[in-house]
């Protein structure tokens, strides 16, 4: 296979996956495409017998199937953004599509249709479609990741926040992500730094098409790190967002500034709603008439904001009816 030759790189990060890594590379392997491509796979020294069976696969397909076999964990020494150090530096591809180790690919024209599409057009800088949430045993759940809204759409930075689009959906071109700064390394922030930059320089287009699977609550997987976060770790997740924003600000010489100012507000918002002082949030609700993004909104979405303040279970229990139910 010459390196000139492939359009995609697969990259295909992967700790303690035993149960799940071969869904996700058959996923791969799958893909029908008049294209080459490869597959580039970072273990993160895992302690069961994850590296075992990629090494099958990479005995099977040694042309296809590139890994990386750390012998130190990566994560534990504090290493962040794992794709961007050790899978988009190799990569060959003009495209990088992305799929973490337990989760998968359940159609097999998925590059090809997401790929032809960005061929085609320039001006968009990734391609992200419908996921379906499945449990860590397999069994796959009525609801799907994507929004709220039927049909194929155009992205762009103003939605960042609005949804939640999963990584395996994601074909982004490869020259945009190569060279990432500082602050999107930092944190446990995931995706979202190297979404902002996506976003900023380019449209996202949508496919209305369920083309791979999601799986909720993995151990260890980041959802569900958040998850069990006590109220501290939130807050400080929460100011590594708000941080990530004003140094995007700073990237982009404050060219998203409103879109930027009012998503901090919406995640001030919700850190102040993990408070446990009553006083405390009255305060900060007092202060938030002082905001212009604030103000500026129309009655019934800052009823809405104070409700998430006050009242964090029953915001995201409609929130969780009316965007992340069934299509």
């Amino acid at each position: 296979m010459n390196n000139e030759d492939i359009m995609v790189s697969i990259s295909c990060i992967t700790y303690n996956h035993e149960k799940y890594i071969s869904d996700a590379i058959e996923g791969f392997l799958m893909q029908k495409t008049n294209f080459k491509y490869e597959i580039l796979i970072h273990d993160d020294a895992s302690t069961d017998d994850t590296a075992n069976i990629i090494r099958e696969y990479e005995k099977k397909f040694p042309d296809l199937i590139k890994p990386i076999y750390q012998k130190e964990n990566q994560w534990s020494k504090g290493v962040r953004r794992i794709e961007n150090i050790y899978n988009i530096p190799r990569a060959k591809g003009k495209y990088i599509a992305f799929c973490e180790g337990d989760d998968f690919w359940i159609d097999p024209y998925k590059l090809q249709k997401q790929v032809d599409f960005l061929e085609a057009h320039e001006d968009f800088t990734m391609s992200i479609h419908a996921a379906k949430r499945v449990t860590p045993d397999g069994k796959f759940l009525n609801s799907y990741l994507g929004p709220y809204k039927s049909g194929d759409q155009v992205f762009d930075i103003k939605d960042i926040g609005k949804y939640f689009f999963a990584t395996a959906s994601k074909v982004v071109r490869k020259d945009v992500i190569e060279v990432l700064p500082n602050w999107a390394y930092i944190g446990e922030a995931g995706d979202f730094p190297m979404e902002l930059i996506i976003f900023s320089k380019g449209k996202v287009f949508y496919f209305d098409q369920v083309m791979s699977a999601y799986r909720v609550m993995v151990p260890g997987s980041a959802n569900e790190r958040l998850k069990n976060k006590n109220r501290k770790e939130k807050i400080d997740y929460y100011n590594e967002r708000i941080f990530i924003l004003e140094e995007f600000d700073k990237y982009t010489d404050s060219k998203f500034r409103e879109y930027i100012n009012n998503y901090i507000l919406s995640l001030e918002i919700t850190k102040n709603s993990l408070l446990l002082n009553p006083l405390k949030k009255l305060n900060f609700a007092y202060s938030l008439y002082n905001k212009k993004e604030f103000r500026e909104k129309k009655t019934f979405e800052r009823f809405k904001k104070i409700v998430r303040l006050f009242f964090p279970k029953i915001s995201s229990f409609l929130y969780l009816k009316l965007i992340k139910g069934e299509k």
